[in-house]
């Protein structure tokens, strides 16, 4: 009864631990996907998806060494040369997609908050690989669409 217990469990704990971007690298996680998150990332590679990309002052040919620092309590930082931009971040229910919002630089007054949606592709140990798409629940929400891998630095 013990052992058919005790399997019973380690069979529920496997299967639980699973979610839809998790490889083979790990099997079972013990941590959340917000605390995997937390820290600071560097990208290693940003790249346009197709070529009708509009690049941007975020997203830009120049600025593709990014630092991206998400904190526990839901702020991000992005750094990129002399320019930061900052903002919230939450991830859907299902922990497949990760919104940052209210993303704005601190040295333009005049700055627009973007909000971005990343498919998340994979998020182990220290790799985050991402698509920013265009459309969320059937609404145009960016003209870029770009794939994105990182490197976690802490």
């Amino acid at each position: 009864m013990t052992r058919t217990l005790t399997l019973a469990c380690l069979m529920g704990l496997a299967l639980g631990g699973c979610k839809k971007y998790d490889e083979n690298e790990s099997f079972l996680h013990l941590r959340t996907p917000e605390a995997r998150l937390a820290g600071s990332w560097t990208s290693q590679e940003v790249t346009a998806s197709d070529s009708t990309v509009v690049w941007t002052d975020f997203f830009s040919p120049d600025n593709l060494q990014m630092t991206a620092t998400f904190d526990k309590g839901g702020s991000v930082v992005f750094q990129q040369e002399s320019k930061e931009f900052e903002g919230l971040w939450d991830f859907n229910d299902d922990k497949s997609v990760l919104h940052i919002r209210s993303l704005t630089s601190p040295q333009d007054s005049d700055a627009v908050a973007l909000d971005l949606y990343w498919e998340i592709l994979g998020l182990e140990g220290d790799r985050l690989e991402a698509a920013h798409f265009r459309e969320y629940n059937g609404e145009t929400i960016s003209d870029q669409a770009f794939f994105l891998r990182f490197e976690k630095q802490d």
